[in-house]
C-alpha cells in the first residue's frame, strides 16, 4: 500500500483547496493545485504498482511520463478561461463575483460570457459598478486592437467566437 502520510497530505491539500474554491471561485492556480494532486495520486498508485509487480525504476519513470503526457494532453482541450468564467457566474448566487478577475487576469476568451451576464456581473461584484464597466470595456478594446493588427494566420476559432458576440 502506497506511503499513507502522503494520501493524507494529498487529501487535506484537496479538502482545503475545495473550500477555497467554494469560497473564492475558480482560478488558475486553484486548478493548477488540482491537476497537480492527480498527478500525486497517480505517481502513487504507480510507486505502489512498482512494488507490487517488483518492476524497476525505469518502470516508474515511464508510467509517470505518460501520466503527465496525457494529463497535458488533455488539459490542452478545455478552454480554461470560459470555464473559469463559466464557473464563477454559475456560483455568483452564493458569492460575490471577482470581477476584477474575470476582467483583467483572464483572457479575452471570456468576453462573450461577460456580456451575456452582464447584468449578474453588476450585481453581485464585489467592485462599483462604474468600475465592473470601465474594465469591461477595456478589455474589449484591447480584444479589438489585438485581433486588428493581426492577419490572417493569426485567426482562431476562440476569436471569432468573441468577435461575433461583440
Amino acid at each position: 500500500m502506497p506511503d499513507c502520510t502522503n494520501i493524507i497530505l494529498a487529501l487535506s491539500v484537496a479538502w482545503r483547496n475545495y473550500h477555497y474554491i467554494a469560497e473564492y471561485g475558480l482560478a488558475y492556480k486553484r486548478l493548477g493545485v488540482l491537476w497537480f494532486l492527480i498527478l500525486v495520486v497517480l505517481g502513487l498508485y504507480s510507486l505502489f504498482a512498482m512494488i507490487q509487480q517488483r518492476r524497476s525504476l525505469y518502470y516508474l519513470w515511464v508510467i509517470n511520463a505518460w501520466f503527465l503526457y496525457a494529463s497535458l494532453l488533455g488539459s490542452s482541450m478545455v478552454n480554461w478561461d470560459v470555464l473559469i468564467t463559466r464557473y464563477n457566474l454559475n456560483q455568483a448566487q452564493h458569492a460575490k463575483i471577482d470581477t476584477l478577475f474575470l476582467l483583467r487576469e483572464v483572457s479575452d476568451k471570456n468576453l462573450p460570457l461577460l456580456l451575456n451576464e452582464h447584468e449578474l456581473l453588476l450585481e453581485r461584484s464585489n467592485s462599483a459598478p462604474e468600475t465592473v464597466d470601465k474594465f469591461l470595456q477595456l478589455k474589449i478594446k484591447a480584444f479589438e486592437r489585438r485581433t486588428a493588427r493581426q492577419g490572417w494566420r493569426g485567426w482562431n476559432w476562440a476569436d471569432e467566437v468573441t468577435r461575433r458576440a461583440l
